[in-house]
C-alpha cells in the first residue's frame, strides 16, 4: 500500500469518525393518546404542544367519544418542552348539563425523557321527566339519574 493510498484512508476513516459525532438536528418523540368514555357521556379532549410556554400552530389535537375509547398518536414537535390539555364529560342532553364540564392541565417537561398525564372529568345528577303522555303516563315525574365520565391519557 503506498503512502498516498494509506494516507487517504486514514483521512476517509478520520472524516466519518468527526461526522458521526457531530450533533444532529433535533427529532421529534413519538406520543400515543387514549380517550376512554362510559355511562351516559360524551368525552372530547383538545390538547396544545408549547414551546416556552407558548402555542405551536397547527401542532395539536382533537378527540371525541360517546360509549367507548378511540386513541391515536403522532410526532410531538421537536421543539417542544411543555402541553396543554384538556378533558370534557358532557351528557347526552346538553339542557340537563348542571354546570360546565372540564379539567384542564398545563405542563412542562424534559424534552429528553418521557412523560405522561392523565385527566378525567365526570358527572352524575338527578332530573326529573316532566314529559307526561299517554301510554307513558307512569313515567310522569320520575326522577332519572345521569352519570358518565370521560378519560383521557397522553404519554411519550
Amino acid at each position: 500500500m503506498s503512502r498516498m493510498t494509506a494516507w487517504s484512508v486514514v483521512s476517509a476513516v478520520l472524516a466519518m469518525l468527526v461526522l458521526a459525532a457531530l450533533p444532529t438536528p433535533a427529532s421529534a418523540a413519538s406520543y400515543s393518546w387514549k380517550l376512554s368514555c362510559k355511562g351516559d357521556a360524551f368525552g372530547e379532549a383538545t390538547w396544545d404542544w408549547l414551546q416556552d410556554g407558548q402555542v405551536i400552530v397547527g401542532a395539536g389535537g382533537y378527540a371525541r367519544c360517546y360509549r367507548n375509547s378511540v386513541s391515536g398518536g403522532g410526532d410531538r414537535p421537536a421543539s417542544a418542552n411543555g402541553f396543554t390539555a384538556r378533558v370534557c364529560a358532557e351528557p347526552w342532553s346538553w339542557s340537563q348539563t348542571p354546570d360546565a364540564c372540564g379539567k384542564t392541565v398545563t405542563e412542562s417537561f424534559d424534552p429528553s425523557g418521557g412523560y405522561s398525564v392523565t385527566l378525567k372529568d365526570s358527572f352524575n345528577f338527578k332530573y326529573t321527566n316532566w314529559e307526561c303522555g299517554w301510554p307513558e303516563i307512569r313515567h310522569c315525574r320520575e326522577t332519572i339519574t345521569v352519570s358518565g365520565s370521560a378519560t383521557f391519557t397522553l404519554s411519550s
